[in-house]
């Protein structure tokens, strides 16, 4: 009997320890803290408002930080964001554009639009959700970062679209930075209509997370580097499940 005992101990012990090394070789996403923008927050506005009903333009307040975010704000309207603003989000805050909003940040080069969080810790705000088809879903030279913490909808600093809910953007001149997961999501038949000349990098997990359906072409002023896993992953939908597919090198 303590043959047998000692022979079952020591197989537990090898499956144990077994599961434990392949543990410690999984790749797992680094989830560091990130020094908080220096900008100067003392005279940003708080923002605790949860819902924009009507057609609204945030503008570019001061020369430090103009808006501070304190809690999720549902989009269903148009929300305009002009060239210069920055808005910093309280842990836990987003941007959900539902189906009849739409939103509009369109930076410049010398203006560009920052959208980060306060904590400065990735994860630590929910991104920017898009859940509408509308064609004035446009992000132009705007950094984002720290975002795709605690949403259901998803675990990137963008999410376009979400479960069977399609959606449409467009992504240009944009930093897309440091977040939780992937730097942008896109929901099965999401689309992006433009995305070009973007630097995405430094995410967690994937720069671009895409279904394989809805593959597109990358254009090539698109620079990916140092996202955890791959620059681009694709999911293969068979027979109603998603299965991870093949993903693309990294480019410098």
């Amino acid at each position: 009997m303590d043959m047998r005992h000692n022979a079952i101990l020591s197989t537990v012990l090898v499956t144990l320890l077994s599961a434990v090394l392949l543990q410690s070789c999984k790749k797992e996403p680094i989830l560091s803290d990130i020094a908080p923008y220096g900008k100067d927050q003392s005279q940003a506005q708080i923002v605790s408002f949860t819902s924009v009903n009507n057609n609204l333009t945030l503008e570019d307040r001061v020369s430090g930080v103009d808006y501070i975010i304190t809690q999720n704000i549902e989009v269903n309207a148009l929300l305009t964001i002009q060239p210069g603003v920055t808005i910093m989000f309280a842990d836990g805050a987003g941007i959900i554009v539902n189906e009849q909003g739409s939103l509009l940040a369109e930076g410049t080069a010398a203006k560009q639009i920052r959208f980060t969080s306060k904590s400065g810790k990735r994860g630590a705000w929910k991104g920017i959700t898009i859940l509408s088809n509308s064609s004035k879903n446009v992000l132009s030279y705007c950094k984002i970062e720290h975002g795709g913490g605690n949403n259901t909808m998803g675990t990137g600093n963008i999410i376009v679209g979400s479960g069977t809910n399609t959606a449409q953007a467009e992504i240009n001149y944009c930093e897309i930075t440091a977040a939780f997961a992937d730097g942008v999501q896109l929901s099965k038949h999401s689309t992006l209509n433009h995305f070009t000349n973007n630097k995405i990098h430094t995410n967690s997990v994937y720069g671009l997370n895409l279904y394989k359906v809805d593959a597109f072409s990358i254009h090539p002023t698109n620079e990916f580097s140092n996202n955890g896993s791959s620059a681009i992953h694709y999911i293969e939908n068979q027979g109603g499940l998603a299965h991870h597919s093949t993903d693309t090198e990294e480019t410098e």
